[in-house]
């Protein structure tokens, strides 16, 4: 009887052993993969070091004395809500209309487009870009976009401009590298998709109705 069950415990030593010897590196990779966020991550978009330019075109028949313009907003703030291919996504973006820059130097380096504009040319430029059958500050201080489907390359939602929504699927590279999500890309859009009649003085030097947006949007937690 003693000799079977020493026989018992002897062949389940080496069972135990190795439940009990679990490389440690194995152990750790694992509590790593367990402490891996499982769901969708919120950022707050960096204003600072975000980029968001508007490009107009110009058209009319005095068209070459004229300037493609770069609007760039100084102030884009919000939240983007994140996890790679998508799911869950949302984006909530504000854009502030008066904190827009018109031609600075840099935006225009930044867009490809020639030459500059001085400031007296921005300061009238500006002014009709803000009255009230354009962007019509006075009422409409802000512009937002709203979106709550996602892929790895694309964001849907809704663009509202001049209290006015418009539909858009926007193509975005969405990347993460730690704590920040960053989504870049461009928008083709229209004047007209928000009611607006592009600007014209007297038909001669005139916008066109195509505009570019050029998105670089970061976000951290």
């Amino acid at each position: 009887m003693h000799r079977i069950a020493l026989t018992f415990v002897t062949a389940a030593l080496p069972a135990l052993a190795t439940a009990d010897d679990t490389p440690a590196a194995a152990a750790s990779e694992d509590a790593e993969a367990a402490a891996e966020p499982t769901g969708p991550v919120n950022y707050t978009v960096d204003t600072a070091n975000s980029v968001l330019i508007v490009r107009t075109f110009k058209g009319g028949l005095g068209g070459a004395l004229a300037h493609d313009h770069a609007i760039r907003s100084m102030k884009t703030t919000g939240s983007v809500t994140w996890q790679p291919g998508g799911e869950g996504c949302n984006f909530d973006i504000t854009v502030d209309v008066p904190s827009f820059r018109l031609d600075d130097i840099a935006d225009r380096k930044l867009l490809g487009l020639p030459g500059e504009v001085d400031a007296d040319q921005k300061a009238d430029i500006t002014k009709n870009m803000m009255a009230e059958d354009q962007l019509n500050v006075a009422v409409h201080k802000k512009m937002t976009f709203k979106a709550t489907r996602c892929t790895d390359t694309t964001v849907a939602g809704m663009l509202t401009i001049v209290g006015k929504s418009s539909p858009k699927k926007v193509p975005l590279t969405i990347t993460v590298d730690g704590d920040t999500v960053r989504a870049k890309g461009q928008l083709d859009f229209k004047h007209s998709d928000f009611g607006i009649t592009p600007y014209s003085l007297a038909g001669f030097v005139k916008n066109k109705d195509e505009l570019v947006m050029t998105i670089d949007l970061k976000a951290s937690k």
